[in-house]
């Protein structure tokens, strides 16, 4: 039962999904180097095995490559810790393996593991881009065409043999935009904790924070009940005769000050939306004078109460995320 509730609230296409997935990872695989091939990949390396044998972020002292000093002239690593951080399991895997090889191979083995990581990461942002084509309701084929191309005919491929902050930064970036675009709450969660995460990665990603807002805002103008409601909000005058809006059977009758008059328009009345159109369960916006329906026509399968109330949560929610994820660009850079 746990596993078909998380499969309802996850609704990826595992199928294609898993084997774009698999084919990848083995192509990487199959292609990898096995081995760094500069300073910037030994550094990251160093410090997650400095966190392995000694808990600490600080470089050796004979370390001299790519490192700041600190206050106490401690070498600390130019890059984010992110990195470092998730090539902890396979720097442990690693090292075990390398038990059972002969000691002038062990290094190798450890960097065989750790030069997994970026291969499994680049196949699985491949993954998530077939996904991302399929909830924008492209077809099964256009969305694995997307995934292909991304995985073998960009430098994704080739930055799938290093062990540089790239791969992760990418995976952590199209996680944070595809996230987006899905409607159900726990997605915009996985958002911010991914923009958040690839600050630890590469600092230099915050300056994609703008584009990304920008993308929180296009998403949340173009849902279905936000055109609904910009229509609402555009109307200044609903022709509806001379006694205003009145409602319809389906109104009750103590619910009928609820309605703002029809020559105000109601966008004087966007503060109120939020509070009032909760209290009505539905209605019919009718024309007195003529007897014919309004313009505007509300009922409890096109319009409920609850839908506007999710939107105006869900549009704040965006887009605070957006400004957000703009102003800490702008204040950090």
């Amino acid at each position: 039962m746990i596993v078909a509730r998380i499969r309802s609230r996850f609704t990826l296409p595992l199928g294609p999904g898993l084997a774009l997935f698999l084919f990848l990872a083995g192509w990487y695989v199959l292609t990898m180097s096995g081995h760094t091939y500069t300073s910037d990949e030994e550094t990251m390396l160093a410090v997650a095995e400095q966190l392995l044998d000694h808990q600490t972020f600080a470089l050796p002292h004979d370390f001299l490559m790519n490192y700041g000093r600190g206050p106490d002239g401690t070498h600390y690593s130019r890059y984010g810790p992110g990195q470092s951080l998730l090539a902890l399991p396979m720097v442990v895997t690693g090292r075990l393996v390398a038990t059972l090889a002969p000691d002038d191979a062990s290094r190798l083995i450890v960097h065989l593991f750790v030069l997994l990581l970026p291969a499994l990461i680049t196949a699985l942002t491949a993954v998530t881009l077939y996904a991302w084509a399929r909830t924008l309701g492209f077809a099964q084929p256009i969305a694995l065409l997307t995934g292909l191309l991304y995985g073998l005919t960009s430098l994704a491929w080739p930055y799938s043999r290093t062990f540089f902050a790239e791969p992760l930064t990418t995976l952590l970036l199209v996680v944070c935009t595809y996230s987006i675009c899905r409607t159900e709450r726990h997605w915009w969660v996985i958002s911010g904790a991914a923009a958040a995460t690839v600050l630890t990665v590469k600092f230099q990603a915050a300056l994609a924070f703008p584009a990304i807002a920008l993308y929180v805002l296009l998403v949340s103008w173009r849902t279905p009940p936000m055109n609904g409601l910009r229509l609402l909000l555009g109307a200044r005058h609903v022709r509806t005769g001379r006694r205003g809006i009145a409602p319809g059977p389906t109104l009750l009758v103590q619910h009928r000050d609820l309605w703002p008059p029809a020559h105000h328009g109601l966008q004087w009345y966007q503060h109120q939306l939020g509070l009032r159109w909760r209290l009505a369960p539905g209605a019919v916006w009718t024309d007195h004078e003529h007897g014919q329906g309004a313009d505007l026509v509300c009922t409890d399968h096109h319009a409920r109460t609850d839908r506007y109330g999710r939107w105006l949560a869900s549009a704040v929610a965006r887009v605070g995320a957006g400004v957000a994820a703009a102003g800490a660009a702008s204040g950090l850079l």
